[in-house]
C-alpha cells in the first residue's frame, strides 16, 4: 500500500494505490475520486462500487462482516488498459490490522486515521 500525506488531497485523506486494509466489524468510508477520467471502483462481493470523478469526491461505505482477501476492479471501461486495473481489499482481524496500520500507514502521516477498536 502507497500513501501519500493528508495535505495531497482532502484533508485527513491518505491516498491509496495499493491493496487496501480494513478491520474485520468496521464500517470503513471509502473517499474516491480521480485526476483524469471515471474510474469506477468496485468489489462486489463486499457490495461496493462507487464511481470516481474528476473535480468531484464520492464516499461509500465498506461493511466488513467477514474475514478475507477481496478482489474487484473497474466494470466501466474509461481507457486504454483501464479493464485491466485491479482493486484488493483485505479484511483482517482488527489485531492484526492494527499491527500493519502502525507499519504502514503511521509511518506516512496517516496514524490520525488508524483506529482498530
Amino acid at each position: 500500500m502507497n500513501t501519500g500525506p493528508p495535505e495531497e488531497k482532502q484533508a485527513g485523506a491518505c491516498i491509496v494505490t495499493g491493496p487496501l486494509a480494513v478491520p474485520l466489524g468496521q464500517s470503513v468510508d471509502v473517499m474516491v475520486t480521480s485526476e483524469d477520467v471515471i474510474h469506477e471502483w468496485s468489489v462486489p462481493a463486499l457490495g461496493i462500487e462507487v464511481d470516481g470523478i474528476p473535480g468531484r469526491l464520492n464516499v461509500a461505505r465498506l461493511d466488513t462482516s467477514r474475514p478475507g482477501r477481496f478482489m474487484g476492479g473497474a466494470t466501466k471501461t474509461s481507457g486504454k488498459g483501464f479493464e485491466a486495473m485491479t482493486i484488493e481489499v483485505k479484511v483482517m482481524q482488527p489485531e492484526a490490522y492494527a499491527g500493519w496500520a502502525r507499519e504502514n500507514l503511521e509511518a506516512k502521516g496517516c496514524a490520525r486515521q488508524v483506529r482498530a477498536d
